[in-house]
């Protein structure tokens, strides 16, 4: 062997071990694993979620299977918004969920998320939702219009307890004081305006549990339908608005 070939046989050494290292790591930094001894499951989820990941998870060859098709799967869960799936070298799995957050109970046997997205979930306790209901298809509709209406009513510290959209497109809801409030087809926040005017009349004039119905579909005013009568009072709102007007004066 001539010296010069001597000389370059060190830097042929150093550059394959380099070589190596650099396919040692790379194979390294993405995860390849020859077994799967921990699979971690986590998110804001309960001990029973977690134990429903589990158990789908146990339909798989963890090491064999594509992570695209475990959250794929994952993802078919009605109750599951998002999850991810890692692999972490040398031999951990890592799963990340993020379940629907239910807004309201949709048609007595669904829910609804902020989006009015429907979705099935076995996790739920709906006993403190509100209820919504309309026809299938209308379901982001009805949630907008409910958020649009109960923050108005949250302002006056009223809340609505069930909402419902007709199959003639009309809207009525019950309050949280057990009243319930015929809103019609059009110009839905000006009738709700004139409902918590009227509302407010009513409750300082200490009646407000004595109310069944309040209607109102007119133009001038609401109809109030009272529990003990089987007879409607009409109250406009400007009755209500002098009315405080003249207390706060007084005061």
């Amino acid at each position: 062997m001539n010296n010069s070939l001597k000389r370059w046989m060190p830097v042929f050494a150093l550059v394959s071990l380099m070589a190596m290292g650099a396919t040692v790591s790379v194979a390294m930094n993405a995860g390849a694993i020859t077994e799967v001894k921990q699979v971690s499951v986590t998110g804001d989820i309960t001990v029973n979620q977690r134990n429903a990941v589990f158990r789908l998870l146990g339909n798989y060859e963890l090491l064999e299977t594509p992570i695209d098709t475990l959250q794929q799967q994952l993802a078919k869960e009605s109750w599951i918004h998002l999850a991810t799936v890692e692999r972490r070298w040398p031999d951990t799995l890592l799963i990340s969920v993020t379940p629907e957050q239910p807004i309201a109970l949709w048609n007595d046997d669904a829910y609804l998320n902020d989006q009015g997205e429907v979705f099935a979930s076995p996790f739920v306790n709906h006993t403190r939702l509100p209820q919504l209901y309309g026809p299938v298809g209308k379901e982001a509709d009805v949630m907008a219009q409910y958020q649009q209406l109960n923050n108005a009513l949250f302002r006056f510290g009223q809340s609505i307890e069930m909402l419902t959209l007709g199959e003639r497109n009309n809207w009525r809801f019950q309050s949280d004081s057990g009243i319930d409030v015929l809103l019609g087809k059009a110009a839905l926040m000006e009738r709700v305006q004139r409902l918590l005017r009227v509302t407010q009349y009513i409750e300082e004039q200490g009646r407000l549990n004595e109310v069944e119905q309040i209607d109102t579909r007119y133009g001038n005013g609401v109809a109030v339908a009272w529990k003990d009568q089987s007879s409607m009072t009409m109250i406009k709102p400007v009755v209500a608005t002098n009315y405080n007007s003249q207390r706060e004066a007084k005061l």
